[in-house]
């Protein structure tokens, strides 16, 4: 490992614990030269995190949830500074499906264990923004939308399932226009869900089991309605019950496409999340970055 560490702490996330204590209690006595910034403002992790790869810094730790992993990840894309993820939020699906350890200390040890593994993954490039685990098109952005931070102090990952069924209640359709890879494909639906990594985050829900942040691909994942059938497919595949439906140009309640460049139209225009942050309404133009990020991982 190298020598001088940057550790990004969002102190907003969902986890209630003393950060800086542990960091010190861990980093101070293995002899690196480590600082740490804390932030204050939506755009601090990145900004932090740009300076970071500017300086040269060997690693940098990322500490909070998805959003500020993701943040972290759009700095330091396509360049050498490999970073650790620390969870600290509500879901911490990257670390999850990438073995990193939920537990504080446990995740500083492997940051500082000489054995771990520097692991390049794709990012998916939306706007300004880099996405590791999905870009949320319509229903999904506004069940994010409506697991605000109060709810999710109040409720945990609970937050999420709440609003997930908000949306089934109240569905709101649109007419999609998708351009994957130069193939076009129009449809009406509740959701689209851009996914590089499938876990959704705890209780082992994925979009699909062979979603990987490794292949150069993105997985397209439409939900067409939220009636009780539909509901049904989409859960039990959630669960790994059932799959969806593959490349169809008939899609069912529930289907999914491959693709490294996907545009997308919707009318009306939908909401739009990236990583659990809201970035607005569509249209979008979204591309795979294959294997810009280095991630450190357990050695498996």
């Amino acid at each position: 490992m190298g020598k001088h560490v940057v550790a990004i702490l969002n102190p907003a996330s969902g986890s209630d614990e003393p950060v800086l204590a542990t960091l010190s209690d861990v980093l101070g006595p293995s002899g690196v030269d480590w600082e740490a910034r804390v932030t204050t403002g939506p755009d601090d992790a990145r900004t932090f995190a740009e300076e970071a790869r500017k300086q040269g810094a060997d690693l940098v730790l990322a500490y909070g949830g998805d959003g500020t992993v993701s943040d972290v990840a759009t700095a330091l894309a396509g360049g050498e500074s490999p970073m650790a993820i620390l969870p600290g939020g509500t879901g911490n699906a990257v670390a999850q499906e990438l073995g990193i350890p939920g537990d504080l200390r446990a995740a500083l040890d492997l940051a500082l264990d000489p054995d771990a593994v520097v692991q390049p993954i794709d990012c998916v490039r939306v706007r300004d923004r880099c996405c590791l685990l999905r870009v949320g098109i319509g229903a999904d952005a506004r069940m994010i939308e409506g697991a605000n931070r109060e709810a999710k102090d109040r409720l945990g990952w609970f937050a999420y399932l709440v609003s997930a069924l908000a949306q089934v209640r109240d569905p709101k359709p649109s007419t999609y226009r998708l351009d994957l890879d130069g193939s076009e494909l129009e449809l009406e639906a509740l959701s689209i869900v851009l996914a590089n990594i499938g876990r959704m985050g705890r209780a082992g829900m994925r979009f699909a089991e062979d979603v990987d942040p490794c292949d150069g691909l993105m997985d397209v994942f439409v939900i067409r309605d939220a009636s009780p059938a539909s509901v049904a497919t989409v859960g039990a595949s959630l669960l790994g019950l059932t799959v969806p439906t593959e490349e169809s140009d008939e899609p069912g309640p529930y289907s999914r496409w491959r693709a490294r460049r996907v545009q997308v139209e919707a009318r009306p225009a939908q909401e739009v999340h990236v990583d659990g942050d809201l970035l607005g309404e569509t249209p979008l133009d979204v591309r795979v970055e294959p294997a810009v990020l280095r991630i450190l991982v357990p050695n498996r």
